[in-house]
């Protein structure tokens, strides 16, 4: 997973499939035919958006769906990138001290 910036466009990509496979735009929905991953249930779980002053998505629900990803996770990097996820949602669910003890 990661972030990269797109030219001449002042958007972002959140990229949940390590350069394999299609992207989110972190300000938009994920794409049509996009594969069914769980980050990229969580960023739908937040209405497409990790900005939490456009007030969309369900946080308990994309709370919900990122435990699930970080307990399922089966190697060091599905739980890097599910610890990542998880506590980008406790620091939209106003959360910091949750979201820096699970990076720490």
């Amino acid at each position: 997973m990661g972030l990269r910036d797109l030219p001449n466009t002042g958007k972002w990509r959140l990229d949940f499939h390590h350069g394999r496979g299609p992207e989110a735009e972190i300000a938009g929905a994920p794409k049509a035919g996009m594969p069914n991953t769980a980050g990229n249930d969580v960023l739908q779980a937040l209405g497409g958006s990790i900005f939490a002053e456009e007030c969309k998505g369900d946080f308990a629900v994309a709370a919900t769906r990122a435990s699930a990803m970080l307990a399922s996770a089966h190697n060091v990097t599905e739980r890097a990138d599910a610890s990542i996820v998880r506590a980008l949602v406790h620091i939209l669910q106003g959360e910091p001290v949750h979201a820096s003890t699970l990076l720490s």
